[in-house]
């Protein structure tokens, strides 16, 4: 089954949700699923657009940025990515 997991921020943003998703993702890799994880940059220091964290592919899409920035051409620009990885 192909998996994807779509949280506002993961790692190296630490949270509970981040820590549990960390541990989940690999286990369901375990299990014979296909992971992706759909995330936004992160919030200090950006990070590539696309990267492996162990064996999870881990994208990042600026959408909380440009939400936050009221940026409409921004928000846009996100909307397109997000549904490029979607349809992947």
């Amino acid at each position: 089954m192909r998996v994807l997991h779509w949280l506002n921020t993961y790692l190296p943003d630490a949270g509970g949700i981040q820590t549990w998703c960390s541990e989940l993702l690999p286990a369901l890799i375990d299990r014979g699923h296909e992971v992706l994880l759909l995330t936004s940059q992160h919030s200090r220091t950006p990070l590539p657009s696309q990267l492996w964290q162990g064996r999870v592919e881990v994208r990042r899409v600026d959408l909380l940025h440009a939400l936050f920035d009221r940026d409409p051409g921004g928000i846009l620009r996100a909307r397109t990515e997000t549904a490029r990885v979607i349809d992947e």
